[in-house]
């Protein structure tokens, strides 16, 4: 009985010390700093314009943010997607704006120019689309093939894409290079 005792304040002297490791903080991100970082890329909104579709939390208490996409929703809405300057500070999380009522914003625009600002990327065109046929053209060495393939993936110019060939016994692995038209190698 003493010995398990002994053994017994040995871990208690252990634990004890050992530094206790406090789990990451995450701080709540506001609609005030929402808003703040809209007016930093020319829009003007109030913060009874925003609705949070999700909690939104950072890894920091000053997280600097931007406005990465938005789109049009059915009615006088417009949901922003926003994201951290890093992804070690936040995910990306998403917020509808509530446009009309007088609101001075350039949201409230008919125009549509006024929903991508200058410095917001906008998403490329797919140049094949899943289910649909394109040309595969495989390079080697000293040898050229061309296949007909199905694409699996929708794919932008430059982005790879997995497709397979029309009886779906081989897949490949390609790079889009145009409209319907794929490039590997051997």
């Amino acid at each position: 009985m003493t010995r398990l005792k002994f053994i017994l304040s040995g871990f208690s002297i252990l634990a004890v010390a050992l530094p206790s490791f406090a789990a990451s903080a995450r701080y709540a991100i506001s609609p005030d700093r929402i808003a703040g970082a809209m007016a930093a890329m020319g829009m003007q909104v109030s913060t009874a314009q925003l609705t949070m579709l999700s909690d939104a939390v950072a890894a920091t208490a000053d997280p600097q943010l931007r406005v990465q996409s938005m789109q049009r929703w059915p009615g006088d809405r417009v949901v922003v997607r926003m994201e951290c300057a890093t992804q070690r500070q936040c995910l990306p999380f998403f917020v509808s704006v509530r446009l009309g009522n007088g609101a001075s914003s350039q949201l409230a625009m008919s125009n549509t120019e006024a929903l991508t600002p200058h410095n917001l990327r906008t998403a490329p065109t797919p140049a094949v689309h899943s289910g649909e046929p394109a040309t595969l053209f495989i390079e080697g060495d000293h040898i050229h093939i061309r296949v007909a393939v199905v694409c699996l993936q929708n794919g932008t110019v430059g982005q790879t894409i997995r497709a397979e060939g029309p009886d779906h016994q081989q897949t490949y692995t390609a790079q889009v290079t145009g409209n319907g038209v794929l490039k590997g190698r051997l």
